[in-house]
């Protein structure tokens, strides 16, 4: 068995603020430790409202409120012993930083620290360029652990997702207008932005059924509009064909069903009785809806009271987020009423407050949308097939301030625009970089002979790091043994990520820190150390080793949610594999679960307890108590019998 060490570095590093190799082994993680999925945030496009502060040399530290910024101002005040925030003063765009500290004598004294100005920023940790915010992308939301490296490629994937958001909808996100580019996705699956692209809004069910084989020859089912294959009696992605078509033939069932979601991945029901049961490790629910014996739509739930139903061809025409805001779909809509006349193409999103994205199209392809407040994006495809059915796309442009200039961009308008670069002749579909709006390659990607990506490059023109490049190596990933795969990080620095086909799932089982010197800096070193993983018969996370050999023994409940987490464990002997015992670090938490909705109803610690109830209609947190361990009352399950759970007639 592996032995844990004792002292180590960090193995994964990102270009944030920390940019350097610390000797205290100072660094930001990417691989993230969860038991549910991924929660990701997207950098917009467009920067957020925040404070930001100027540093030295033209580089700038951005805050979300004023009090950060008050702190961090009054934090950097040299000679000094004591520092605190005393008064914040805010006159227009200019915060004023008042600080109360001790000089080296002794004294005590107020003074200003570095004041701040409010307006339009990047997120923390985004590169800005004017008043674009670069670095837009993130992983899909999958199941933890699962690393990413790069500019992000899912290292036991090969797979480059892509997050390109256009409009954001500030103060609400149900406009919000997002792109995701997927280097593995299914030809497959149609879409309107061309190959390996998708929106936000083409969420969309896929249909599968059970028939007789026949022998993978083509055949037509009646009420569809497309062929299939079948193989092994299973067709997965009959996308011209309904929900109802398929079970009015009599030698097909309904079988299966995918719920693609561009941004979050996608989840997989299987019939199995009465019941639609989910491959998901998060708590989902599908169900029919039925109107005189006959399927006319679906609706799909998710564990944040999110709700979305579908049409019986798999269509999103409605969405409720966890905050009950609702959008509504059009797709049928006549050139008279504003739509295209073509029933498969969207052609408006309305939400409640009559606030609406229209969609255009040209030759099936979208080609510009217009916000709620009026601003046009445009969208440009080029052929790369012999048969020039595929497209793909290679621009995006924004609106500006003088819409109807003419210009040189791609349009022949003078707006912003990107540019999004195919050269891997292998693979005419593979993204491999960007141009943004100066005309700056800020990105490159390539890609191996089987499509996965196996490096990332990203110039950083205004950071002081320069290039950051991350190279993938895939040549022991079918090796019979111990398969891995081999990272290079920016820093030069190599991690092996061994795997093994769990639940039907491929899962990290062992992450392997090679021994690494930097040249630079002969003094920093990272010594050879293990982080290790074990799952349960569901596939979820049992135990996790960290590089200093801690483990955490998690326990779930049959829907997949964590109802007991055991930190401060250790090995035997610190031999990963043997009996684990406690320390005096050991701590447990134990977790209760409502019964309708996938939200903890207690949360019991060393410390406390603590009792949230929801509302049984909405799901809505109404209260939290925190109790002593020892004054809190016994539990009581929530009684919703009679509700009627909001979502339910969506």
């Amino acid at each position: 068995m592996g032995k844990v060490g004792k002292r180590n570095c960090s193995y994964f590093l990102i270009c944030c603020d920390v940019l350097q190799l610390k000797r205290h082994c100072t660094v930001l993680m990417v691989l993230v430790l969860c038991s549910g999925f991924v929660s990701t945030a997207y950098s917009a496009r467009y920067p957020v409202w925040g404070y930001y502060m100027y540093i030295a040399d033209g580089h700038s530290k951005f805050f979300a409120s004023a009090e950060a910024a008050g702190n961090y101002s009054c934090s950097q005040i040299n000679n000094a012993t004591n520092r605190k925030l005393e008064r914040l003063t805010q006159n227009g765009v200019a915060l004023s930083i008042t600080c109360r500290f001790d000089t080296v004598r002794g004294d005590t004294y107020t003074g200003s620290g570095r004041s701040a100005t409010w307006g339009r920023v990047c997120r923390q940790g985004v590169l800005s360029a004017g008043d674009v915010c670069l670095g837009v992308d993130n992983s899909k939301k999958r199941s933890c652990p699962d690393p990413s490296a790069g500019n992000p490629i899912n290292i036991l994937t090969g797979q480059k997702i892509q997050h390109e958001q256009d409009i954001d909808d500030v103060g609400h996100s149900t406009l919000d207008f997002i792109r995701t580019y997927d280097s593995q996705s299914s030809k497959r699956t149609s879409s309107s932005l061309g190959t390996q692209w998708r929106h936000n809004f083409e969420t969309r069910l896929v249909f599968g059924f059970a028939a007789e084989p026949l022998d993978g020859e083509p055949f037509e089912l009646e009420g569809c509009t497309a062929s299939a294959d079948i193989i092994g009696g299973v067709w997965h992605d009959f996308s011209g064909c309904s929900s109802a078509a398929i079970e009015k033939n009599d030698y097909a069932n309904l079988k299966y069903i995918y719920v693609q979601n561009p941004n979050s991945g996608s989840i997989y029901f299987e019939k199995i009785g009465a019941d639609w049961v989910s491959d998901s490790d998060n708590d989902t629910r599908l169900e029919s809806i039925v109107q005189v014996g006959e399927i006319i739509g679906w609706r799909f739930f998710q564990s944040n009271v999110s709700v979305e139903r579908f049409n019986n061809q798999g269509r999103l025409v409605r969405r409720m987020d966890s905050k009950q805001s609702v959008i509504d779909l059009y797709y049928e809509l006549t050139d008279e009423q504003g739509g295209d006349g073509d029933s498969t193409t969207l052609d408006r999103v309305i939400d409640q407050s009559d606030r609406e994205l229209t969609f255009f199209y040209q030759d099936g392809f979208l080609s510009q949308v217009i916000d709620f407040n009026g601003g046009i994006y445009r969208y440009g495809y080029e052929q790369y097939d012999i048969d020039q059915k595929n497209k793909r796309l290679t621009f995006a442009s924004y609106p500006d301030s003088t819409p109807t200039a003419e210009g040189n961009n791609p349009f022949l308008e003078d707006n912003p625009y990107t540019t999004y670069h195919y050269e891997d002749d292998e693979f005419p579909q593979g993204l491999t970089g960007i141009t943004d709006s100066r005309g700056l390659r800020y990105v490159t990607w390539a890609y191996d002979a089987a499509h996965r990506a196996v490096m990332s490059k990203r110039e950083a023109p205004q950071a002081t790091a320069g290039v950051e490049l991350v190279t993938l190596d895939y040549s022991h990933f079918t090796a019979p043994a111990a398969p891995y795969v081999s990272e290079i990080n920016a820093r030069g620095k190599q991690t092996r990520y061994y795997f093994a086909e769990v639940a039907n799932t491929r899962k990290i089982t062992r992450v392997a820190g090679q021994p690494h010197s930097n040249a630079n800096d002969p003094t920093i070193s990272c010594e050879a150390v293990d982080q290790f993983y074990s799952y349960d018969s569901q596939g979820l996370l049992d135990r996790v080793t960290d590089w200093a050999g801690n483990v955490t023994d998690y326990d779930h409940d049959t829907r997949g949610r964590e109802i007991k987490r055991t930190d401060g464990l250790r090995w035997a002997q610190d031999r990963v594999g043997t009996d684990v015992i406690s320390t005096a670090a050991t701590r447990t938490t134990l977790t209760q679960w409502h019964p309708v909705f996938s939200k903890p109803t207690r949360i019991t610690d060393a410390y406390s307890v603590v009792d949230k109830h929801y509302d049984c209609s909405t799901g809505r947190l109404l209260a939290s108590t925190q109790w002593a361990l020892s004054a809190a009352p016994d539990y009581v399950t929530p009684n919703c019998s009679g509700h009627v759970v909001s979502g339910e007639g969506l």
